[in-house]
């Protein structure tokens, strides 16, 4: 976040945090939120410096691991997009997990993520 600063992006360390509600489990998360701003243009930015370490799960398929090797280790890009990759990686969870005959922990699922 530091290195954004100096570069004159407007870059701050947001940490969410959860109780127990809807049945979700509590928990938190952190990242950095950055602006980015011209003359003629304003974009929002999430960075994420563990982006792939948050959907590794155990005794995954091959399918599935051929995703999380197509995902950065670091994910630099716009809510949008972020919102898109949960979604299909909470689904390629769910399925792997359900070929290895498996539950879906409460954590893997996409409202939760």
């Amino acid at each position: 976040m530091t290195c954004l600063r100096d570069s004159d992006y407007n870059a701050v360390i947001c940490k969410t945090k959860w109780e127990n509600s809807s049945g979700l489990m509590a928990e938190n998360y952190e990242f950095i939120d950055v602006i980015g701003f011209d003359s003629s243009w304003e974009q929002r930015f999430i960075v994420d410096v563990d982006f792939v370490g948050e959907f590794e799960i155990a005794r995954s398929m091959e399918n599935y691991k051929c995703l999380l090797n197509a995902l950065p280790k670091v994910y630099i890009g716009r809510v949008e997009e972020l919102k898109q990759i949960v979604r299909i990686m909470a689904d390629a969870t769910k399925r792997s997990l359900k070929r290895r005959d498996l539950s879906l922990p409460p954590w893997r699922k996409n409202r939760y993520m």
